[in-house]
Formats: structure tokens, C-alpha cells, sequence
């Protein structure tokens, strides 16, 4: 590619034509339309097929007997449980039968809102043709990452996070992004991430005192969360604990002597990794400085997840997807303003 690197920036201003206002509306509808047959697919293949192990999981942490993390993963169940109580107190519908509904559209609705803040963010760089290739493959490949799962409601709220997060961050609205981790982190605890990708995003745009102090904010905020959370519901032991002898050298050698680990890495963003890191001088300096945050990413997996189910990597789609649509995409048309 020819194109220097502020080529590459939106530029502030810029209007958008109207037919490429036609052709956001009908990305819109496309995404909310493959967003419905997603939801109706996890509701078969997960949400009906382990409806008990799901209600049991929700009983564990709405009564606090729930083992660690997902003993302080408190914010959706919690919200369920407000929502069904009252459904049930005015004789609607049963409390579980609400709970297993509210899960469900939980789900639809994180990855609604996830796939329609990918694609606007995507909009920064690329028209609305490139911007929709990118979240139709995240689309894509969603129904791959309900293997090896059945209660975890949270993580279809990834997406929508850490592309809000780096969004923030790359526009530097800081309170935004201070309000979202710390509900973020009522949601999962990885929303810390958000702190890493913003002093690696602003490093060398932002002075070193306020990228510092700005850090340590949001750091801090999500310790606090994370803190509480852990001195009001008491300190659970982490899930795996008794089951082996050290649980995270366990899913270490479980994620390097398995297939599947491996197999997923690969075959999640296949030949975008490489386009990634391709041509990365005519790239936005933001988005090359967040690719530091991929061997973190990789590193904390590794030891604490078992990196078959695919999920986790939708928290690191903002990064590899346009860095890897800009070495495929011939003009990169700035379509969006940065401020």
C-alpha cells in the first residue's frame, strides 16, 4: 500500500453521502437480522440442551455460593433475578422459566449490541461495503464459539465492550471510558484489559503524566470493582482449585498438548493474523501500538483459560479485524470524524 500513515486517520468534518447513509441503514438491518438467527441458534444448541446445569449455575451465584470468577460475575445475574422475582411475585410467569428467557435475550442483546458497535466503529476507516465484511465474519463465526460452553452469559457482552473501550480510548473520552469499566467489571472481570489497551492506544498521543495518571484511574477503578466485589460475597476458591493440583499449570498444559487450542487459534482469524501485521507503516499508529496488547492477551489465556472456546477472542477483534481489512482494502476512504 502507498498510502502514508495519516492517509490512514479519519478526518474530522467529513460528511457522509447520503447513499452511504442507504447502505449503513441496510448494514444495520443485516447485522440485526443475522443477530436473530445467531440467538435462535444458541437458544437450541446451549440455552435447551443445558437449561438445568444453566439454572443451577444462576442459583450458585445469586445465593453467593458460586466458586471464583463467576461467584462476583454479578451484574446479569443479579439483574435476572431482580427481573424474574418480580415476574413471578405477580404471578406472570414462573421464576425459572423468566430467568431462562432473560438469559436468552441477554444474550441476543449483547451480541446485537456488539456487532452494531463493531461495524460504526469499523466506519472510522472503511466504507460501509468493508466495514460490513468484517462484522459478517465476527457474525460468522459466533455459532463456533457456543463449543465447550453452557452458563456464560457475560461473554457475549465482549464485543460490545472492548470495541466500545478501544473506541474510547481512541477518541480520548475518558469519562466514557472510566463509566464503562467500572460496569464493565460487574460484568467480568477482564474488563481491567480496557486500562492496558488504553495506556498502549494513547501512549505517544497523550503526555506521560495524564497517560499515566488516566491508567492508574482506570486500573484502579476496576481493582476496586474487583475488590468489593470479593469483601461483600465473601473470598470463594477459584474454579478448578479442587479438582487439580495446580489449576493454572493445569490449563497451561491442557491449552499446549491439546488440538483444539491450537486449532482454534488458527482457525478464529486464519490469514488475518498475517494481514495484521502486513504493511504496517501505512497503518494507524493507535491501532499498531494496541497489537502489544495480542502476547498479553495470549500470555493471561493461556495460564487462566482453556483457550479452545473461541470467545475470549472477540475481546481482541477491534484490533486484528481493521488491521487486517486495511491490507486488503485498496483505498481506505475516511468516513468518519476522530473528535
Amino acid at each position: 500500500m502507498n498510502q502514508s500513515a495519516n492517509s490512514a486517520q479519519p478526518v474530522a468534518g467529513v460528511g457522509v453521502a447520503p447513499d452511504e447513509v442507504r447502505q449503513d441503514r441496510a448494514a444495520l438491518l443485516v447485522i440485526a437480522g443475522l443477530c436473530i438467527a445467531i440467538t435462535l441458534a444458541y437458544l437450541d444448541f446451549v440455552a435447551l440442551r443445558y437449561a438445568d446445569r444453566r439454572f443451577e449455575h444462576h442459583q450458585l451465584i445469586v445465593q453467593g455460593e458460586a466458586l471464583s470468577p463467576y461467584r462476583y460475575r454479578v451484574l446479569l445475574p443479579w439483574l435476572a433475578h431482580g427481573i424474574a422475582s418480580a415476574v413471578s411475585r405477580w404471578k406472570i410467569l414462573p421464576y425459572r422459566t423468566t430467568v431462562g428467557g432473560l438469559y436468552v435475550a441477554f444474550t441476543g442483546i449483547g451480541l446485537t449490541v456488539g456487532f452494531l458497535v463493531f461495524y460504526l466503529y469499523m466506519r472510522r476507516w472503511f466504507p460501509p461495503q468493508t466495514a460490513l465484511l468484517g462484522t459478517v465474519y465476527l457474525c460468522a463465526l459466533a455459532p463456533f464459539t457456543f463449543l465447550y460452553i453452557s452458563f456464560t452469559p457475560w461473554a457475549w457482552w465482549d464485543l460490545a465492550v472492548f470495541t466500545a473501550g478501544i473506541w474510547m480510548a481512541h477518541e480520548a473520552r475518558r469519562l466514557s471510558l472510566l463509566c464503562l469499566i467500572i460496569g464493565g467489571s460487574f460484568l467480568r472481570e477482564t474488563t481491567v484489559f480496557l486500562a492496558i489497551l488504553y495506556f498502549l492506544g494513547r501512549r505517544g498521543a497523550d503526555p506521560p503524566r495524564s497517560l499515566l495518571l488516566w491508567t492508574g484511574l482506570y486500573g484502579g477503578s476496576s481493582a476496586a470493582v474487583f475488590l468489593g466485589l470479593r469483601f461483600a460475597l465473601g473470598w470463594a476458591p477459584h474454579v478448578g482449585q479442587a479438582e487439580y493440583a495446580n489449576p493454572v499449570f493445569h490449563r497451561l498444559v491442557y491449552n499446549v498438548t491439546h488440538v483444539m487450542p491450537a486449532l482454534t487459534f488458527v482457525i478464529f482469524f486464519g490469514v488475518l493474523w498475517i494481514l495484521a501485521v502486513k504493511e504496517l507503516h501505512g497503518k494507524p499508529q493507535m491501532l499498531k501500538n494496541l497489537l502489544w496488547f495480542i502476547p498479553i492477551f495470549l500470555v493471561v489465556h493461556l495460564f487462566g483459560a482453556h483457550m479452545n472456546e473461541s470467545r475470549y477472542y472477540y475481546e481482541i477483534a477491534p484490533i486484528i479485524m481493521p488491521l487486517a481489512l486495511m491490507s486488503l482494502s485498496p483505498r481506505r476512504t475516511a468516513v468518519r470524524g476522530a473528535g
